[in-house]
């Protein structure tokens, strides 16, 4: 059903096992009386979701999502988090130095190798990962880099998730 001048924005929890779940939903407008912002509303479900669900959930975002007032946002409402970001976006490394995301640890060997399931084709592929401490110039926030090579590409994952040892970057990169 389509409503012109209507958006609708949605959370679902999903895990490892079981059926998705919608979670919370909203019909929202940038047109008229009831005009709001996009990020309005993307912040008032996030609101509902940690006061329903609190520390047992970590919200995965995607690109999209990449930025530093979302970082503080996530930071204000202490939302555990794994965002897929975007590779030439700046971050300062451990000693304070600023980087572009694929910057960070280039040249440096993978920590990590497994090979994995392609969920799409049952394809096994090898996957590597990478992992550091990370901090973002809006966000005071301790945050941590995934980097994961599959199938000749990079994915950067920032989280506030804790990253220090093997068995915690798989369960970034899995989420």
């Amino acid at each position: 059903v389509r409503v012109m001048g209507m958006q609708w924005t949605a959370a679902l929890i999903v895990g490892m096992q079981g059926l998705p779940h919608l979670a919370v939903t909203r019909w929202w407008t940038t047109k008229g009386v009831f005009a709001t912002k996009l990020r309005e509303t993307e912040e008032d479900l996030l609101r509902i979701c940690v006061r329903k669900g609190g520390p047992l959930l970590v919200h995965v975002f995607d690109r999209g999502y990449a930025s530093g007032p979302w970082l503080q946002v996530l930071a204000t409402y202490r939302a555990r988090f794994v965002m897929r970001w975007i590779k030439n976006h700046l971050f300062l490394t451990t000693s304070g130095e600023a980087k572009k995301l694929w910057q960070i640890g280039q040249g440096k060997r993978y920590l990590a190798h497994k090979e994995i399931r392609d969920t799409k084709t049952g394809e096994k592929m090898p996957c590597h990962l990478w992992w550091t401490a990370v901090r973002h110039s809006s966000s005071g926030e301790q945050l941590y880099l995934v980097k994961a090579r599959v199938k000749q590409g990079v994915m950067y994952l920032i989280t506030n998730e804790p990253v220090k040892t093997e068995v915690q970057a798989w369960e970034v990169f899995f989420a």
